[in-house]
């Protein structure tokens, strides 16, 4: 095994934020060096999101309350410690990772396509995540390619946005955006943001924004060229007029509604592509279902979740072009572990975006 030296933490404990019996704690947690095959990660940042946010409240289904758990997803560290047979895999790279661990065996996984394993785990979801100062990664992620390494030369606040933007990012070329179509992003809040910064570098034009109040006129700092309230009557015949009567040739709905899903098909073009990017809650659903638009305007409808490898490739390619600089106003709220639940409070109180517990 080789490592560096932990700065700033006794190498025999390291800190940890704990759920536990639904109860949130940061306790010291006993330091151990990787097994065969496993990378130890020193966590540089780790960011939340609303899963994380929906765990807090309702659980989830691969993780055993009687079991402390570590939270976070999105992630951003560098190699602290190498296990014996772990590959090329270096101590002091810097590694962003890809959390869904799929089970490696299916049609799906041996396609790449770990996002839609249904036998599966994540980082911060039924195994350790990022939201401590050292995270383990099991051999089977290290073999198959979840660490992906990033420059240093990428803002830490940038960086850790790797796994989300990624989520967008596949969203779009799943629903075929090419440069010059016209896309429309309905709900502004984080992913509805990141997701019109990726429009934006893609060169997708116009680029509309739909949202509830304050939030929808943030969109114009990502990239939006026109931000339109749903509240407001005539937010509609807006787009079509931007459009030149023509409809959205893609539409991202970010936003958890069925009326924003069933708004969506409406504002599509001929041969437009729909994304229900976001999923929606379980008394929740799409009714009275407008079939005939899509059978006469051929309107195709999709849904994408989580990403791949290849995904946060492309975004980290983009990161260092230059083009994703805006996605870090996102993170509105910098805290520590031990301020995680004022953290929780701020996204839940819709207090700002995104927060990003800086660890390094």
């Amino acid at each position: 095994m080789s490592s560096d030296t932990p700065q700033g933490c006794n190498r025999r404990n390291y800190q940890a934020v704990l759920l536990h019996h639904g109860q949130v704690s940061v306790v010291s947690r006993p330091f151990r060096g990787p097994n065969p095959g496993e990378v130890v990660l020193r966590v540089e940042a780790a960011s939340l999101c609303s899963t994380d946010l929906k765990i807090l409240k309702k659980g989830h289904r691969l993780i055993n309350p009687e079991e402390a758990a570590v939270l976070g997803h999105e992630i951003v560290g560098r190699v602290h410690a190498v296990g014996e047979n772990a590959g090329q895999i270096t101590v002091g790279e810097r590694v962003v990772v890809m959390p869904n661990v799929g089970c490696g065996t299916c049609e799906l996984c041996r396609k790449g396509l770990e996002n839609l394993c249904s036998d599966y785990r994540a980082f911060g979801i039924g195994l350790d995540g990022g939201l401590a100062e050292f995270m383990r990664v099991p051999s089977e992620a290290v073999s198959r390619g979840h660490l992906i390494a990033i420059s240093d030369t990428i803002p830490t606040q940038l960086a850790v946005l790797a796994e989300p933007l990624s989520c967008c990012y596949r969203g779009l070329r799943v629903s075929r955006l090419k440069a010059a179509e016209s896309l429309v992003v309905i709900g502004t809040g984080a992913m509805g943001l990141l997701t019109i910064t990726l429009g934006k570098a893609l060169g997708a034009a116009p680029i509309i924004a739909v949202g509830h109040g304050g939030r929808s006129g943030l969109a114009a700092q990502f990239g939006a060229d026109l931000t339109l309230d749903a509240l407001e009557s005539g937010w509609q015949k807006a787009i079509w007029d931007v459009t030149h009567g023509t409809g959205a040739d893609v539409v991202m709905v970010t936003a958890s509604s069925s009326k924003a899903q069933h708004d969506a098909i409406a504002l599509a073009a001929a041969l437009g592509r729909v994304n229900f990017f976001a999923g929606l809650p379980d008394d929740d659903g799409l009714h009275d279902f407008p079939s005939n638009v899509l059978h006469y305007r051929q309107v195709s409808v999709l849904g994408t979740t989580g990403s791949t490898r290849s995904d946060i490739e492309e975004v980290i390619r983009l990161m260092e072009t230059g083009r994703l600089a805006t996605a870090s106003n996102v993170v509105t709220h910098v805290m520590g572990l031990r301020e995680f639940m004022s953290a929780v409070t701020a996204m839940d109180q819709r207090n700002g975006l995104k927060c990003m517990l800086s660890v390094d």
